[in-house]
């Protein structure tokens, strides 16, 4: 529901425009700038969302999103770690040349270091070991 009444294909459809002509200039500006390569997208409601594929390796994957960040001015959220990897987003509204907002997200998944993902397992596996006193301590005392 928008402030004109309900939302309908129309409007939905006139967003996904509105995206599409800020991804065409979203290219150009890498273009111009030789900025790594970004999968980017038209989403259904009509903001553009960009991910760093994998294979640039962890340190490059950072780079490329930091570098698109930059040159987008966009705004870097939480980041959250799990499976081996750190998430990480940034988002922005975009106003295209003819003046129309769309929102622009980027994201990663960048590898953590081998080191970090030996160190968190070990905990988990403290962890279970800690559970598993507990569990015993409290069958002994019942």
């Amino acid at each position: 529901m928008s402030v004109f009444g309900p939302v309908d294909n129309k409007d939905r459809l006139a967003w996904q425009v509105v995206a599409a002509a800020a991804l065409v200039e979203v290219l150009d500006l890498g273009f111009k700038r030789d900025l790594p390569v970004v999968w980017w997208s038209v989403n259904g409601p009509g903001g553009l969302q960009g991910k760093v594929p994998a294979g640039y390796g962890r340190a490059d994957e950072r780079e490329v999103w930091r570098a698109w960040v930059d040159v987008l001015d966009l705004v870097v959220g939480e980041s959250w770690t799990g499976s081996g990897v750190e998430h990480v987003k940034a988002t922005a509204r975009y106003r295209t040349k003819r003046g129309a907002l769309t929102t622009i997200t980027l994201r990663a998944e960048i590898p953590r270091p081998e080191a970090e993902m030996a160190e968190a397992a070990e905990l988990g596996r403290a962890g279970l070991r800690l559970g598993d006193e507990l569990a015993r301590e409290f069958q002994e005392s019942a």
